[in-house]
């Protein structure tokens, strides 16, 4: 079994969960996986989850040039999902190195190329950018918009997440019951 196929076995989706909770093995996993010329599309999501690995081990300048490789080779595939998933772990790492309005940036990016349950992933990260930057009214919209949407596709660890932020927004303007509520 190639490198490639072990990598397919365990699941993306599995391989991201462990690029934030077992950081370290995610990126044995990657890294055994890219030694291999691989097609474009696996690179992308290889290297996405590389790039998260990283960015959680607090490597955020090594993230950012995982990422950075795997936003060329998303944009190689010519898969507009791939693409924008890519974005979008683009923008949570340009988020966590503070470059914010870039991060906005390459999350409007990824909400243009996404559709369904990851577009509303994608606008619940957009909401939480947005209420980091101050812009209350954006995100509000932003997070109630995603929270419907998630909740209707049964994503509950992103509709969490959307309901946190929400939760935070509702507590810097003062408003207990709806924060304690979320």
């Amino acid at each position: 079994m190639s490198e490639e196929e072990r990598f397919l076995e365990v699941g993306f989706d599995e391989l991201l969960g462990l690029a934030s909770s077992d950081p370290a093995a995610a990126l044995k996993e990657v890294e055994a996986a890219l030694i291999d010329d691989v097609d474009p599309e696996f690179r992308a999501r290889a290297l996405r989850v590389s790039g998260l690995a990283r960015a959680n081990l607090g490597e955020l300048r090594l993230a950012q040039l995982d990422i950075d490789d795997a936003l060329q080779a998303a944009e190689f595939s010519g898969d507009r999902t791939v693409l924008g998933e890519t974005q979008m772990t683009r923008a949570g790492i340009l988020a966590w190195s503070g470059q914010q309005e870039e991060s906005l940036e390459a999350i409007d990016a990824a909400f243009e190329l996404l559709d369904g349950a990851q577009k509303a992933m994608a606008q619940a990260q957009r909401g939480g950018i947005h209420y980091r930057l101050g812009n209350f009214a954006l995100a509000r919209l932003d997070l109630d918009d995603a929270i419907g949407a998630l909740d209707a596709a049964g994503e509950i660890m992103w509709g969490g997440h959307a309901m946190t932020n929400r939760g935070l927004l509702n507590a810097y303007e003062g408003n207990v019951d709806a924060a304690r509520a979320d």
